[in-house]
This record gives structure tokens, sequence and C-alpha cells, in this order.
């Protein structure tokens, strides 16, 4: 059975890279080639990305689950966040749903939760 690697992250931008560096981990671990491994790392981070511009969370929870020659991932915004002195006139959603979109094999993205499944089945 496959383990997850489960990783919480202050929403704020400076913590994307703890992120991003784990789905290279778990991305390698997994067995994904080289660009999976590059495609996760950037997943991961453009799904938080696109979680802290909701400026609704204190948290983002990142779910890492290797199955077979696949890797999912799941990230998910978690407590109260506040809108106060959120500013993310320089951040665009629609480009970054549609690069995870484009970077894996299946993807949901919805308010608060994004799922996707990278890999070759």
């Amino acid at each position: 059975m496959p383990q997850s690697v489960v990783l919480q992250i202050p929403a704020a931008s400076q913590h994307v890279l703890l992120a991003r560096l784990c789905a290279m981990g778990c991305a390698n671990a997994a067995g994904l080639a080289l660009d999976g491994v590059e495609d996760a790392k950037m997943i991961a981070g453009e799904a938080c990305m696109l979680l802290i511009s909701q400026c609704s969370y204190t948290h983002i929870e990142l779910t890492f689950t290797p199955e077979g020659d696949t890797l999912g991932i799941c990230a998910r915004g978690l407590g109260q966040g506040s809108t106060a002195g959120c500013d993310d006139t320089q951040f665009d959603p629609a480009f970054s749903a549609a690069l995870i979109e484009a970077l894996c094999s299946t993807a949901s993205i919805e308010p608060g939760c994004i799922r996707v499944c990278m890999g070759e089945s």
C-alpha cells in the first residue's frame, strides 16, 4: 500500500518553496521521469498560489500519494483567513488553473480544494 506524505504550511507565498521541494521529492520517489518531477513542482506551487490568492485560509495542506506509476496531489485550504490586506492584483488565477490542467492527466480545481493525478496511468 502506498504511503502518503502530508505537508502543512502557512498560507503565505514565502512558504510555497517548501511545497515545491516536497513535491519534487515525492515525485522522484514515485518514479516519475524528470519532466514529471518538474511538473509536480510546478503544480504544487501553482496550487498553493491559487489557494493563497483566495485570501480565505490560514494554512494549506498538501497530500502527495503515489499509486503505481502515478502521483496524486491534493491541496486544501485550512482555517479561516482574513481578506484584510489581501493583494492579489499581480496574480492571475485563471492562468494558474489552466497551467495545472495542462500539466496533469486529471485535475479538479474548486474553491478550497485542488486535486490532480499525474503520471502514465
